[in-house]
């Protein structure tokens, strides 16, 4: 997913992002969520409610059915459902 234009907006850049903009990185879905996160930091369990605090712009409300999570797994020690 490439990153979207500032101009694309609809809500200023929040901490995250001035972080990856002022470091040169291209702000995807990818990257804030590996610099919200580092290491093995990220929610064992994803909710839609971790996914609304993401920047509108980088949300993904695919990876959910009926507000339950069914994408990848973004931890690598979490055990299989």
């Amino acid at each position: 997913m490439p990153g979207i234009e500032p101009s694309e907006r609809s809500e200023p850049p929040d901490g995250t992002e001035r972080l990856l903009m002022k470091a040169g990185v291209p702000v995807t879905r990818e990257t804030y969520l590996l610099a919200s996160y580092p290491g093995n930091s990220a929610p064992k369990k994803w909710t839609l409610e971790h996914e609304l605090e993401l920047p509108e712009h980088l949300r993904d409300m695919s990876l959910f059915d009926r507000g339950t999570y069914i994408g990848p797994s973004l931890s690598d020690d979490e055990e299989s459902a």
